[in-house]
């Protein structure tokens, strides 16, 4: 997040210029809209997919999966 921003506020004095300025404003929208996306988006999807339960109560213990888990382990 901090290169993110760090390279955004960079751009700003190369912005108005004729020659690099195209460049800039779609350097810096980009690298804002990935980090909204990443810091926002991502998680809110991860919670709506998931519905909220840690990968922890997923699988609770005896249960066909588990058992699975552990019996492959023994294989190697």
């Amino acid at each position: 997040m901090l290169t993110a921003l760090s390279t955004v506020l960079g751009m700003i004095p190369i912005a108005p210029t004729v020659f690099w300025g195209s460049m800039a404003y779609a350097i810096m929208g980009g690298l804002l809209v990935a980090s909204l996306l990443t810091l926002v988006f991502l998680p809110t999807l991860y919670v709506t997919w998931f519905k909220g339960v840690p990968p922890a109560a997923a699988i609770s213990p005896g249960s066909a999966d588990e058992r699975r888990i552990q019996g492959s382990s023994r294989l190697i």
